[in-house]
C-alpha cells in the first residue's frame, strides 16, 4: 500500500505545482478525448488502452493527474484508481517488478485471493489477464495509470516482453491509460502496430504563445506575483521565437517570479530553451 500511496501523492503533486496554469487555462481538447473513450459509445464493449503520446515536457504527467482526479466523476459509482509513475521506485522500474505489483493491488483493493507468483513474467501476465476477466465480473470501474511507460525496463535479451502483457482488449470496466514519449519511437511504433485504427491514441500538441502566456501568468498569480508591463512584453516576445512546452514555462516563471519591478528589461535573462532554463536555474 505504500507503494500506491507514494504514486498517489505524486499524481496530487504534478496538479500542487503546476496550480491554475495547467488545469484551467489550458486546452481541455485532450482530457475531453480521454473522457469520450473512457465513456464510448456503448459501456458494454470491450476497448483498448488509452495512449497518450507528447514530447517531453508538454503535460503528459499532469494531464494523467487530471485523469486520475476527475474519472470518478465520468465513471460514477465505484471505481478503484490505480497510478503507478513507472521508474520512480524499485517496484515500478521493471516489467516483473511492476506487473507483480499490479496484481497485488488489484487483489487487495478487490478483496481477490493473491497468489503469490513469482517474477516469471509469462505466468505474471496470466495472473493479470485473471484478474482483469475477475474484475469484469464486479460492479465496480478499475482504471489503471501508467505514467511514463516508456521507462520501463526489461533484460536486454527480451526487450519485446516490455509491452507484450498489455491486454489490448479490455472488459467495459477496466480503462488503462498510459502516457508515451514521442522520443520513445520504438515503443511508439510497437503500441501502433497493435492498433488498428489509431482512435485510441491521444496526441498532446505543442503549446501557443498565448496559451502559455495565460499559463505563465496563472502561475505568477499562484505565487502572487506580478510583472511590469515591460518585463511581460519581453516575455511574449521570446515566447513568439519559441515553440514552448508546459515545463519550460513552469520554470520560467520561477525565474520571473524573482525580478523586481524597478529592474530594467537590459537586466533580465529570458532563457529561449528548456534546456537553457534548466542550467540558469542550477547555475543560478
Amino acid at each position: 500500500m505504500r507503494e500506491s500511496q507514494s504514486h498517489l501523492l505524486n499524481s496530487r503533486r504534478y496538479l500542487r505545482e503546476l496550480g491554475v496554469s495547467q488545469s484551467l487555462d489550458s486546452d481541455c481538447g485532450a482530457l475531453l478525448h480521454i473522457q469520450q473513450l473512457m465513456l464510448g459509445d456503448d459501456e458494454k464493449l470491450r476497448h483498448s488502452p488509452i495512449i497518450v503520446c507528447g514530447k517531453d515536457g508538454c503535460g503528459k504527467s499532469t494531464l494523467l493527474s487530471q485523469v486520475i482526479t476527475y474519472c470518478t466523476e465520468w465513471l460514477g459509482g465505484d471505481v478503484i484508481r490505480i497510478v503507478r509513475h513507472v521508474g520512480q521506485s524499485p517496484c515500478s522500474t521493471y516489467t516483473s517488478e511492476l506487473l507483480r505489483n499490479l496484481c497485488l493491488h488489484i487483489s487487495l483493493a478487490f478483496d481477490f485471493s493473491p497468489k503469490h507468483h513469482s517474477y516469471e513474467l509469462g505466468e505474471l501476465s496470466i495472473w493479470f489477464q485473471d484478474l482483469l476477466k475477475m474484475v469484469e465480473e464486479t460492479p465496480t470501474d478499475l482504471v489503471i495509470v501508467l505514467d511514463d511507460l516508456h521507462e520501463l525496463r526489461s533484460p536486454a535479451s527480451n526487450q519485446s516482453a516490455i509491452l507484450g502483457w498489455l491486454p489490448w482488449n479490455l472488459p467495459p470496466n477496466v480503462h488503462v491509460v498510459v502516457s508515451i514519449s514521442e522520443e520513445a519511437e520504438g515503443v511508439l511504433r510497437l503500441l501502433r502496430s497493435r492498433s488498428s485504427t489509431g482512435d485510441n491514441f491521444v496526441h498532446i500538441p505543442d503549446l501557443g504563445p498565448s496559451a502559455a502566456i495565460s499559463m505563465l501568468q496563472s502561475n505568477l498569480k499562484d505565487r502572487k506575483h506580478t510583472l511590469t508591463t515591460e518585463q511581460m512584453q519581453a516575455i511574449k516576445t521570446k515566447l513568439a521565437q519559441t515553440s514552448p512546452c508546459p515545463l519550460y514555462i513552469k520554470l520560467l516563471s520561477r525565474i520571473a517570479e524573482t525580478w523586481h519591478s524597478w529592474m530594467e528589461i537590459s537586466e533580465l535573462t529570458i532563457p529561449s530553451k528548456l534546456e537553457e532554463v534548466v542550467d540558469f536555474i542550477l547555475t543560478g
